[in-house]
Formats: structure tokens, sequence, C-alpha cells
């Protein structure tokens, strides 16, 4: 059995190049949902805490079995912890028997950020230029990260209502001159061709207003995971 570690999955990273592991982690994806079909499906089985959930998440063919145990706890930050962390295992259906247990929190990274590009480039303009990125956590950068290397950006708009999140996001992206602090939502999603709202907090919540958006924007909303945790109203649906 292959144990990955973080560093395992870094130094691939570092060797393969980031752009070309998020092309990889794309393509990936675009067959599996076009195989939709063959795999087994079964719900997430999430357990919700007042400070947070603890999920295990299924996945499987007729050849292998795979499920990821991933948390999401929005005050963790605030105790110098990661708010996500995960881990995975895959295993052989034919024998049972464990083929790889995987360090999975950078990996969810990646994977989150890769879907919202492949859904992009799906539905988004193809010309699109603006970003506009509402949560700036680490999520947000990962989502910098890939949309950069798939479209031609001119800008990326962000705002969070924690300054020093702000701050954090604008330093580890310091080599991207295409930064623009906002001082509000409204300003942030001004003339965005696509709309990232990435937000942690565990409440029901409305980020965007219509009037404030542009026909034609993309808009992903990813913070809107489980039940009582919404970014967007109904009548904005």
């Amino acid at each position: 059995m292959k144990i990955l570690t973080i560093t395992d999955i870094q130094k691939l990273i570092q060797v393969v190049g980031l752009e070309n592991f998020f092309k990889h982690v794309i393509t990936v994806l675009e067959q599996d949902f076009r195989r939709w079909d063959s795999f087994l499906l079964s719900p997430r089985h999430a357990t919700h805490y007042p400070h947070g959930v603890i999920e295990l998440m299924p996945c499987a063919d007729q050849k292998l079995y795979a499920f990821k145990y991933v948390n999401g706890h929005p005050g963790n930050p605030l105790k110098g912890k990661l708010s996500v962390v995960a881990v995975g295992l895959l295993s052989d259906v034919a024998t049972g028997y464990p083929l790889m247990i995987s360090e999975m929190t950078l990996l969810t990274a990646f994977r989150t950020a890769a879907t919202s590009v492949l859904a992009a480039l799906c539905l988004a303009r193809k010309e699109s230029k603006t970003l506009a990125i509402i949560g700036t956590g680490a999520q947000a950068e990962f989502q910098v990260l890939a949309f950069a290397s798939f479209f031609r950006l001119e800008e990326v708009r962000y705002y969070d209502s924690d300054p020093q999140a702000m701050a954090k996001f604008s330093k580890n992206l310091a080599s991207k001159a295409f930064l623009i602090p906002c001082g509000s939502i409204a300003e942030a999603v001004l003339h965005a061709d696509i709309v990232i709202t990435a937000t942690a907090a565990k409440k029901r919540q409305t980020l965007l207003n219509i009037e404030d958006i542009a026909p034609g924007t993309f808009i992903i909303a990813m913070g809107g995971d489980c039940p009582g945790k919404t970014e967007l109203s109904v009548e904005f649906l």
C-alpha cells in the first residue's frame, strides 16, 4: 500500500509545474464528469457541530472504491490551524484491499479550484478578463492561481470582511500585479466577468445584489455547501 504525504504531493507539483498540474486535474475531472453514469453514487455523510462539520465522501466504480475524510471549521485560523484538512483512501473493489492512503488537504484545494475553472471554461465568456473574489481565505488563492493559468486576467478584484485575510491574500499573491483590493462587495463585482464567492461562515447570508451584477456574469458560489450555509438569496437564484 502506498502512502502519499503532503511533501510527496508538493514535490510532484514542483516537477510537473503548477499550470501543467492544474491542466491534468481539469482533464481528469472532465473525463470523470463524462462517465458520470459509471459511478456507484452514494451521498456524503456529514456530522455537524456548532463549530464545524466533519464529512466522509465516498466515490466508487466497478474497479476502485475511495473516500475522503474532510472537515470544515471556520474558526480554526484563530487557533493557528487550517479551516479544512483532508485525508483519502483508495482501495481495490475486487479484493477490498487498500491501495493508497493520501494526504488530501492540498489536493482538495487544487481540485476545488480546478472544478471552478472547468465550469468557467464551459459556461463563462471566453474573453473573460476580470475576476472578482469575495472571501479571501486560502481557497481564494488557489482560485486565482488556477484562473490565471487558463484565462488572460487583467484584474482580480477582491474583498473580505476581515482586513487581515485581505492582507494575507495580497501578500501570498504579491507576484500578481493585477490584484485590486476593494472596500465592499459591490465595488469588487463591478464590471466583473466572473464572480467567485468563497466564504466559510456557517450561516444564511446574501452576498450579492442582483443590481450589482452585469448581464452575462458567470457566478461560482462555492461557500453554500451544506444546510444552513448560503451565499445567494432565493430570489437571486
